[in-house]
C-alpha cells in the first residue's frame, strides 16, 4: 500500500518524485549505502584493515612496553634487595667476628 501511494506521488509531481525517493530509501536502505558499490566495499575493506592494523600495533606496543617495564622493575627490585641483603649479612658477620676477637 505504501509503495502504491509512492507510485502515485511519483507520477503526479517532481515534489512527489522526491518524496518517493525518500520513501524508497527508508524501505530499502541497503540500496542507498553508497552510490558506487565498489567504493563502499573498498571503504569497508580499508576500515577493517586499519582497525586490524591499529589493534595489532597497539597490542604489540603495549605488550612490549609492559614487558620492558616489568623486566626493568623486577631487575631493579631484585638487584636492590640482593645488594641490601648481602650488605646486611656482611655487616652482621663482621660485627660477630669483631665481637669474637675482642
Amino acid at each position: 500500500m505504501i509503495l502504491s501511494i509512492g507510485d502515485s506521488l511519483h507520477r503526479t509531481s517532481p515534489a512527489g518524485c522526491h518524496q518517493y525517493q525518500h520513501l524508497h530509501q527508508y524501505l530499502h536502505p541497503h540500496q542507498y549505502l553508497h552510490p558506487y558499490p565498489y567504493l563502499h566495499r573498498l571503504q569497508y575493506q580499508l576500515q577493517y584493515q586499519l582497525q586490524f592494523q591499529l589493534q595489532f600495533q597497539l597490542q604489540f606496543q603495549l605488550q612490549f612496553q609492559l614487558q620492558f617495564q616489568l623486566q626493568f622493575q623486577l631487575q631493579f627490585q631484585l638487584q636492590f634487595q640482593l645488594q641490601f641483603q648481602l650488605q646486611f649479612q656482611l655487616a652482621l658477620q663482621l660485627a660477630l667476628q669483631l665481637q669474637h676477637y675482642h
